[in-house]
């Protein structure tokens, strides 16, 4: 999932940017997340949702937009909505079938241990597809509040 979409962001800042990243997840403990329910954006983006510990990946988000701006990036101003794209469909295709599906449905648990530092290259998968390379990672290190 997204913490932060960056845009494009220039090779003479990135050795910045992942000495920004890395303290920022080192003062993140790890998450406790699950995946659930869903919707659309629109009539073409299908989601499913972040459930669990969603305050502590809001802040793990804010943390990541506020070490991009402090390199220079600009950063979108809009609310988190935690989720994972699930699919991209064009115009012709009701998504609401598969959203009325989602809404019971619940994912596993799982332990979110680290932030990664992705670079997109769209259209470069045969298909018009995204490719998603990993440019970087932290382990989330910090330790929850309650136990410092």
């Amino acid at each position: 999932m997204t913490a932060a979409f960056l845009g494009e962001v220039s090779d003479d800042v990135v050795d910045e940017l992942t000495r920004r990243l890395n303290r920022a997840a080192a003062r993140r403990p790890p998450l406790a997340l699950a995946l659930g329910g869903g919707g659309r954006f629109g009539h073409q983006v299908l989601w499913t949702g972040v459930r669990g510990d969603r305050d502590g990946l809001r802040m793990l988000a804010d943390s990541t937009r506020a070490a991009a701006r402090r390199t220079g990036l600009v950063v979108e101003h809009r609310t988190y909505r935690p989720h994972v794209t699930l699919a991209r469909a064009d115009g012709g295709v009701d998504l609401r079938p598969l959203v009325e599906r989602l809404v019971s449905w619940q994912g596993p648990p799982w332990v979110a241990t680290r932030l990664q530092l992705v670079r997109s290259r769209l259209g470069a998968v045969p298909g018009g597809s995204a490719l998603h390379e990993p440019i970087a990672g932290w382990p989330l290190e910090s330790a929850p509040a309650d136990h410092q």
